[in-house]
């Protein structure tokens, strides 16, 4: 038995194996992956928020513009009425501090000044005149108002 044990003396200065490359770098990845998960995840729902937060806002301003113009064909408003609303929703919804007739086009849509010049000034004469506009100017007026709501670039601020 004596020699059985000294055999078995020289085996504690046997260093096992290396384990491979490959079974370090297979279990280190879900370490790294789990968090960049996370991280992902968070970033897109963030980003997801912030996006459907400004779409819901010009998609509100749409179906206001559209609940509006439908009250104006079924002649719930007047004329002079309805175009006062367009006037007022346009301007908060495009966040502006003044009149459309006094806000000055953003750099980025300004080649379509001359058209924001003569919509401005049709909205005006439809809001502020005792008359108010014929249904189908009115009409036009609608359809350049949502033209407007898309055109607009988003604000820096939202």
């Amino acid at each position: 038995m004596n020699d059985a044990t000294a055999s078995l003396n020289g085996i504690y200065d046997i260093e096992p194996p290396t384990e491979p490359l490959l079974y370090i770098v297979e279990s280190s990845t879900i370490d790294i992956t789990v968090p960049f998960l996370f991280i992902t995840a968070f970033l897109i729902t963030v980003a997801l928020i912030l996006r459907k937060r400004n779409v819901s806002t010009k998609i509100k301003s749409r179906r206001e513009i559209a609940r509006i113009y439908r009250d104006l064909i079924s002649q719930r408003i007047n004329n002079h009425d309805a175009a006062c609303q367009l006037s007022r929703l346009l301007q908060q919804s495009l966040g502006l501090d003044q009149s459309l007739l006094r806000t000055e086009l953003p750099a980025e849509i300004h080649t379509h000044k001359i058209r924001w010049d003569r919509f401005t000034m049709q909205l005006s004469v439809a809001c502020y005149s005792s008359t108010g506009e014929e249904t189908e100017k009115l009409s036009t007026l609608f359809n350049d108002a949502i033209f407007w709501l898309k055109a607009w670039p988003n604000k820096k601020h939202d």
